[in-house]
């Protein structure tokens, strides 16, 4: 295996995750030339915590 697969680490994501988990999305968005308004793109991201609220669903990050 690779060393950044032996170094994954996955967890559920806060929301001192909240802007980097955004500017990640809008990178993307920009690669393509897409508008980004996070408030109507990814409502539920900023609201991780109460949108994505255990134990029923929550929302990851691989690092």
């Amino acid at each position: 295996m690779s060393e950044a697969v032996d170094n994954l680490v996955i967890r559920a994501a806060t929301a001192v995750d909240v802007p980097a988990v955004v500017q990640m999305i809008g990178a993307v968005f920009d690669e393509y030339r897409f508008v980004y308004e996070p408030a109507i793109e990814v409502p539920d991201i900023l609201t991780l915590e109460t949108t994505y609220a255990a134990p029923h669903v929550f929302f990851c990050g691989g690092r």
